[in-house]
């Protein structure tokens, strides 16, 4: 049986939604109640036919990881762990918790997977712990995190989580860490990504002179199953994104699904003065070093090691948008929103 931490989120939802499509026996810890709607209406966007089904194939366990007496009646008769459960923030005031959910959490879910002799733990980082090293044009899988740079509380916090896996394939736990890039999908409107569209959606868009790695989240889900499911793939980690595209395409793309005017430009000295001024004016959003550097930087990612170990054909970033775009669409128009 597989146990999936996260299984409410975005990448989460997706996985769950995969696993039971392919008659995999699930158990997915969740904290609230309310958190499960998101992925029944995944369910139901995706598998109109057989959502119910495969919804309630799944077995839910009401924990925490950072609860170790409920993880502990959640790992019974667990061989595969999923592990996606983690904060993501960009403001410095969550550092703490930060570091608290991401590292100490799964902390103890790799403690719990080598005590209960867990087959293999996939778990699912981030591209923000990959650094670039100037000399080559893509940052690829030898990618070293480098103290030198100033990352943000949450890439830090992701690159202590990783420490935790890797120390645990060291003491014989079969691990793999998938670094996606940002993640787009249908769901979680209101919340990480999920916001991007009601961003492009506003009567007025912008977009920084930043580039970045995106991937569909279908995508994620299927190629962390298909390398579980191979027994020759262990203790190794993949870049996963489509393709590398600028803020600039990708908001000139969504306004275009969404039929509004083209974004306005926010060039790097005005984000400077933004940033100055978001830090002097008592505001809950501010603009931190490492997340300008994040919204103007170059970085291009390579996927070439997972096409080459999966041959796998990633759904383009342009359909990837339009669909998700249409999906907002028609949550808005069943929201009245």
């Amino acid at each position: 049986m597989i146990l999936v931490t996260g299984g409410t989120g975005l990448v989460g939802s997706y996985l769950l939604l995969k696993l039971a499509g392919k008659s995999k026996q699930v158990k997915v810890l969740y904290r609230t109640d309310s958190s499960k709607h998101e992925v029944y209406d995944l369910f139901r966007l995706y598998e109109p036919k057989r959502f119910k089904k495969l919804f309630e194939s799944l077995q839910w366990v009401k924990g925490d990881i950072l609860d170790i007496t409920s993880l502990q009646e959640a790992f019974s008769d667990i061989t595969e762990v999923y592990h996606v459960a983690g904060k993501v923030s960009f403001e410095e005031k969550d550092k703490k918790e930060l570091h608290k959910i991401n590292i100490e959490g799964t902390q103890n879910m790799v403690n719990l997977s080598i005590n209960n002799n867990i087959y293999k733990f996939c778990f699912i980082s981030s591209i923000a712990t990959l650094d670039s090293n100037f000399e080559q044009l893509y940052i690829n899988e030898n990618a070293e995190w480098n103290f030198k740079f100033n990352h943000s509380s949450y890439a830090c916090s992701k690159y202590g989580a990783e420490m935790e896996v890797w120390r645990g394939s060291q003491e014989g736990l079969n691990v793999l860490v998938v670094h996606p890039g940002i993640v787009l999908g249908s769901g979680n409107w209101k919340r990480g990504n999920g916001i991007l569209y009601d961003r492009a959606y506003s009567n007025r868009a912008y977009y920084t002179t930043g580039n970045t790695g995106f991937i569909d989240a279908s995508d994620v889900a299927e190629i962390c199953i298909r390398l579980m499911d191979d027994p020759t793939i262990h203790n190794d980690k993949f870049i996963l994104t489509a393709d590398n595209v600028s803020y600039m395409d990708l908001m000139f793309m969504l306004r275009k699904e969404f039929k509004r005017k083209p974004p306005v430009k926010i060039s790097n000295f005005m984000l400077k003065k933004i940033s100055l001024f978001s830090h002097l004016l008592p505001i809950k959003r501010k603009i931190s070093k490492p997340a300008f550097l994040a919204l103007t930087s170059q970085n291009k990612y390579s996927n070439d090691k997972i096409k080459k170990v999966l041959s796998y054909p990633f759904i383009p970033i342009q359909d990837s948008l339009k669909m998700h775009a249409k999906n907002y669409l028609q949550y808005k128009k069943l929201n009245n929103d």
